[in-house]
């Protein structure tokens, strides 16, 4: 979308890591999301044989928590 513009940097690695989380979470709803760690191995499984459409809405989905996070901030 060229009208999404971002004033600082966009560290993708973070958010790469944010959306495998998020994708995790929606897969796994009755999971707590302090229990996540336990699950972080499996979880990154899971996002790599994920469709690239499953992947780009977790990463659009951890995109824009990670900027309503950065603008409440």
């Amino acid at each position: 979308n060229p009208q999404v513009r971002f004033d600082d940097d966009l560290v993708l690695d973070v958010v790469i890591g944010h959306a495998v989380r998020v994708g995790w979470q929606l897969q796994h709803p009755e999971q707590s999301a302090e229990s996540y760690a336990a699950h972080k191995a499996e979880a990154w499984d899971a996002f790599y044989r994920a469709s690239p459409a499953q992947c780009r809405r977790w990463q659009l989905q951890a995109l824009k928590q990670l900027a309503e996070m950065d603008a409440a901030a």
